[in-house]
């Protein structure tokens, strides 16, 4: 089983026909939507989390085709399975979709290396002008101040390679090379997808994913010890809007929550509706690990509902409610859903 059945057969064991194919592909795609983020924790697949929102579309549409398709195929038989076999080890060990991939920060370092590549192997040969691998403005500023930092372009260079291919060292069980052929150089344009599977015999979607997984894995030694790496660190963003877990809006009521306003204000300050701030409370329970649920449930009220959780693995509100005799409100059995999956409760 290659990754991409396996991630449809861990999708499937994980969610089974609780939700559409298309909020499953919001889950893969990085949709910053409040549900989006709650079904990411609930069903506990964290590990995906954005690990599509910055393939190629036409890469998204195959895939999205293929597990519809494959979904079908298990509703014929309503076929859920009543074990999880989990994700392949490797992709459960080297890709981390919420951490990398949702917040941008595996996309934003990757065109920063491709550019800096790119910069170093140009300005080498004594050209200044080309055309940047990466448009982004931002990521084009931090390679501009990489390059001077660090004087002559060929000392430059030189450190860059070895801070990369030490990082690459770190990078067991994946072969690096289809990492290091994506990079463009002076007379040397980096290989598509579609070049890469061919060499590797694989689909264009597991070779993206493979290189994810690498990238992925160099992120992960970069963030453990940075000393090593001080013009590969520069590369990192500092975007701190785009590395949290839960949507603007919701930040904005936790804000507000953070100043002593109670449910009522927040929604008449705001002017929304009572449930669109409920809903900002469970996005925030989910995802924010200072939320306190204090005001909404006690101890006793939540160990309780943890355990009923625990015990019927309950997905949907309904269920639970119905599992709990109507005695808790939709709002205290969010909260606890959210925090029984994402925090340890004891019980």
């Amino acid at each position: 089983m290659n990754f991409e059945q396996n991630i449809m057969t861990y999708l499937h064991e994980c969610i089974g026909f609780d939700r559409s194919t298309k909020a499953i592909m919001h889950i893969l795609l990085g949709k910053r939507s409040a549900q989006t983020i709650q079904d990411i924790h609930l069903f506990q697949v964290e590990n995906l989390g954005g690990l599509l929102k910055f393939a190629p579309e036409y890469l998204c549409k195959t895939f999205e085709q293929k597990f519809q398709a494959y979904r079908k195929r298990q509703e014929m038989f309503r076929n859920r399975a009543g074990e999880n076999t989990g994700l392949n080890p490797l992709l459960s060990n080297k890709i981390h979709g919420m951490r990398n991939e949702w917040t941008g920060q595996a996309q934003f370092f990757f065109e920063g290396v491709a550019l800096t590549v790119q910069s170093c192997s140009f300005l080498k040969a004594g050209e200044s002008y080309f055309f940047p691998v990466s448009e982004n403005e931002v990521i084009q500023h931090k390679v501009k101040r990489l390059l001077k930092s660090g004087g002559d372009i060929h000392d430059v260079t030189s450190q860059l390679y070895v801070e990369l291919n030490m990082a690459l060292t770190f990078v067991t069980d994946i072969d690096v090379t289809p990492f290091v052929l994506k990079l463009t150089a002076k007379n040397e344009v980096g290989y598509t997808y579609s070049q890469l599977a061919d060499m590797y015999q694989l689909t264009e979607l597991e070779m993206y994913i493979r290189i994810r997984m690498t990238l992925h894995a160099v992120l992960d030694e970069i963030t453990s010890s940075p000393r090593d790496y001080p013009l590969l660190k520069m590369l990192l963003t500092d975007d701190q809007s785009e590395t949290r877990l839960f949507t603007a809006t919701a930040m904005k009521t936790k804000e507000l929550l953070e100043k002593g306003r109670s449910l009522e204000e927040i929604a008449n300050v705001r002017r929304l509706k009572m449930s669109t701030v409920e809903d900002h409370l469970a996005e925030l329970a989910f995802a924010d690990d200072t939320f306190d649920y204090r005001p909404y449930l006690t101890e006793d009220d939540l160990s309780h509902l943890c355990q009923v959780i625990k015990k019927t693995n309950a997905t949907k509100l309904r269920q639970l409610r119905d599992e709990t005799m109507e005695q808790y409100s939709y709002l205290q059995l969010r909260i606890a859903m959210a925090l029984s999956r994402g925090r340890s409760i004891e019980s």
